[in-house]
C-alpha cells in the first residue's frame, strides 16, 4: 500500500537549493521510498532516533514514517555533513 509523501518548508527548501539533476534524482527515490518505505533501496534506520535517511550521492534526505495515517514526511534534504545537525 503506497503511503502519501509531503515535504516540511526546510526540505523544500533544501530540494530548491539543490542542482536540477540531484533534486529530480531525490524527488524519484522518495517516491519509490512511498511505494513501500521498508524495502526501499538506500533507506536506513537513524540510530538513537526514529527517522530514516535516504541516500543520494553526497545527498541525505531525513524524513519519519508514520505507519498509522500512511504519511512520509521528509524533514530535510541537506549535504551528508550536515543533515543530521
Amino acid at each position: 500500500m503506497a503511503y502519501d509523501l509531503t515535504y516540511t518548508r526546510e526540505a523544500e527548501k533544501g530540494l530548491a537549493a539543490l542542482p536540477k539533476a540531484d533534486a529530480q534524482r531525490i524527488v524519484r527515490k522518495l517516491e519509490a521510498v512511498a511505494l513501500d518505505p521498508l524495502n526501499a533501496a538506500g533507506v536506513v534506520k537513524l540510530t538513537n532516533r526514529e527517522d530514516y535517511r535516504l541516500r543520494s550521492g553526497d545527498w541525505r534526505a531525513v524524513f519519519l514514517l508514520d505507519h498509522g495515517h500512511l504519511l512520509v514526511v521528509v524533514i530535510k534534504v541537506e549535504k551528508r555533513g550536515s543533515v543530521y545537525r
